[in-house]
């Protein structure tokens, strides 16, 4: 809902503004002025617009594949603790409760606290802690047997999976473009819609609509940008699915 607030907000907002700018540019330069160069502008305006329009996709296309991967990211985390927790059973008591205890109290964690904190670019404390219980946890593990020593070595190494993902994780949710591509699109689409007032056009309804609907694309596009360079922000952030269904099915496997 807050994302398509904002949205909502920042197209109305874009359009009404262009449109303003365009009956402010109308006293300053008349259109029977512009009519006379509407093929000059309209070959500028064309490859102006083809290049924000390229720079703008790429820097869609790279915002929702850095999305995706953390999406992935959060399903590989999860994914190792749900085999960290199965294995567990491999182990005799109370080694085995000892372990699975770890694994819920950290999934709790992330769940609630951590995914909180990471809307706001950082991590839980309660999370780290939890994390560095269940490694405390394997680390006092005495194997007795061969096949429990097999599966001691196998939790490590899905232990040290977890690790990777949980760093990743964190680090996508700190991610953020570089302010000097913020400006670099800020100012091509400010030239965009400003470029747009120098067609001569005799109704200046029809212009009104097209400088608002330019205004009002660039707007949605920046603005939708901004929502997917944070994975797990407030504005379009994802939910911890995995975690709640790891959660849920370990509850359901204990009852």
């Amino acid at each position: 809902m807050m994302f398509a607030a904002l949205v909502a907000a920042a197209a109305i907002a874009a359009t009404l503004l262009a449109v303003l700018g365009l009956a402010a540019s109308r006293r300053v330069v008349p259109r029977s002025i512009l009519e006379s160069h509407n093929t000059v502008v309209g070959h500028g305006y064309a490859v102006l617009s083809l290049f924000i329009g390229i720079l703008l996709a790429l820097m869609v296309v790279a915002v929702w594949e850095r999305y995706v991967e953390a999406e992935e990211i959060t399903e590989r985390e999860a994914n190792a603790l749900a085999d960290l927790y199965t294995d567990a059973a491999a182990f005799p008591e109370p080694d085995r409760t000892r372990l699975r205890e770890r694994i819920r109290e950290y999934v709790l964690a992330v769940e609630t606290d951590e995914w909180r904190a990471m809307a706001e670019r950082e991590e839980s404390p309660r999370a780290w802690q939890a994390y560095a219980a269940i490694r405390r946890a394997y680390l006092e593990v005495t194997p007795n047997t061969m096949r429990e020593a097999l599966w001691l070595e196998q939790s490590l190494d899905r232990l040290d999976i977890l690790a990777d993902a949980r760093r990743l994780r964190l680090l996508h949710s700190r991610a953020r473009l570089p302010a000097a591509m913020w400006v670099v699109l800020s100012v091509l689409s400010l030239a965009t819609i400003g470029f747009s007032y120098l067609f001569g056009v005799r109704d200046p309804r029809l212009h009104a609509v097209v400088s608002g609907a330019i205004a009002a694309a660039l707007a949605l596009t920046l603005t939708l940008i901004w929502a997917l360079q944070r994975p797990f922000g407030h504005l379009a952030g994802q939910p911890p699915d995995a975690f709640v269904e790891l959660r849920e099915v370990m509850e359901e496997s204990e009852r």
